[in-house]
């Protein structure tokens, strides 16, 4: 029966995951973006996102949008294959299923998107991958989300395409939102007090923080079982958010879109995954108390039995501490979370009404920003 199981996983192993796709065809940017496209080619997601990272702070405007495309064709929803989740039961937790992004990145994605075309001067295609933005953030699909900084980044883009119709209700949905820190909620409502003075838009100045996101550390939960099997803390902290008195200014921290990686292993998000991880959690546990068992057979036979000597016993101590570690390292291996996101993401966002130089009160003194390229350049 156990020859049986070998074969099983074997099979599931290699039917569950997709390979990676081809890159499209694209008009290179520059000679410069060409390299960084095709060393890109046929990579995973989570090595595609950070690549795009790259190319969209490097001005590869026309890269970004066919990057972005494909990212979105081939990771926006969760696709349900039996081979695929079955053998996640015997793997650690995503060896072989296909990265579906989180619902911050997929709408992130789309705004960079649409800044992308913005500095290329298709207003119409920025508007295109705006909206696209706002639909997916209100879709119900896989991983959907409901982030202010992602609301407020929209506004502030509608207003750069002067579109205060688009602009003024993700400004209101902001300051309406109960679950939003109160100096943001108060920073929207400066706004559309504004918008319904002026009956203009303004010009939004977005610069983001060179300090990045957090990256998740986990530890197990299940003997502590409050709704989800992992708890995901970050390795630093976040940047404060802030906003100016006068609501021409704000540094809005990102840590919201962390708490959805902290929500990933929910058993209200995720069931299915989290009845995975509880079986791997059994599994580990065995695995783990029989190595352990046998280490300590191995000692006892090399130094507790008559007639043993020292270079016996050494030998086999060793031995023994040498399976212990092993099956630790094997257990944790298969007990880890997927922990797979969108790396370099920034741990905040600054957007201001006037230069970044002019604005003292919340201008992130204690970090540095990086205003985002206003124009696309492009090499003969």
């Amino acid at each position: 029966m156990r020859i049986f199981w070998i074969p099983l996983v074997l099979w599931l192993a290699s039917c569950a995951s997709r390979p990676p796709k081809t890159l499209p065809l694209v008009e290179y940017t520059s000679s410069s973006c060409q390299s960084l496209w095709l060393a890109l080619d046929e990579k995973p997601v989570p090595t595609l996102l950070r690549g795009i990272n790259t190319l969209f702070q490097k001005n590869c405007d026309n890269e970004v949008i066919g990057l972005g495309r494909l990212i979105l064709e081939i990771s926006r929803d969760k696709v349900y294959s039996i081979s695929q989740e079955a053998s996640e039961f015997f793997l650690s937790d995503g060896a072989s299923t296909d990265y579906v992004l989180e619902g911050y990145e997929r709408v992130y994605l789309s705004l960079m998107m649409s800044q992308s075309a913005s500095r290329q001067g298709n207003r119409s295609l920025a508007e295109v991958y705006l909206r696209k933005a706002g639909e997916d953030q209100r879709a119900q699909i896989t991983n959907p989300t409901d982030d202010p900084v992602l609301t407020a980044l929209q506004a502030a883009l509608w207003e750069n395409l002067g579109q205060i119709n688009n602009a003024r209700p993700h400004w209101k949905q902001l300051r309406d939102k109960k679950s939003v820190a109160k100096g943001l909620r108060g920073f929207a409502d400066l706004q559309i007090k504004r918008l319904d003075q002026n009956k203009a838009p303004t010009t939004w100045i977005v610069a983001t923080s060179s300090q990045q996101l957090p990256t998740p550390r986990w530890k197990s939960t299940r003997f502590s079982f409050e709704g989800q099997i992992y708890d995901l803390q970050p390795d630093r902290s976040f940047i404060q958010a802030c906003e100016s008195n006068d609501g021409r200014a704000a540094l809005i921290s990102t840590q919201s879109w962390f708490q959805e990686l902290r929500g990933r292993h929910s058993i209200d998000r995720r069931p299915l995954t989290m009845a995975k991880g509880l079986t791997r959690g059994a599994f580990g546990l065995t695995f783990a108390a029989t190595v352990g068992t046998a280490s300590v057979g191995l000692a006892i036979l090399g130094c507790g039995t008559e007639g043993s000597n020292q270079f016996t016993c050494e030998a086999l101590l060793k031995a023994a501490f040498s399976l212990a570690a092993l099956g630790f390292t094997l257990t944790e291996s298969y007990l880890e979370p997927d922990v797979r996101h969108w790396e370099g993401l920034p741990g905040g966002f600054y957007l201001s009404q006037s230069e970044i130089s002019e604005v003292g009160h919340c201008s992130g003194a204690n970090i540095a920003l990086t205003p985002l390229p206003a124009t696309s350049t492009k090499e003969p």
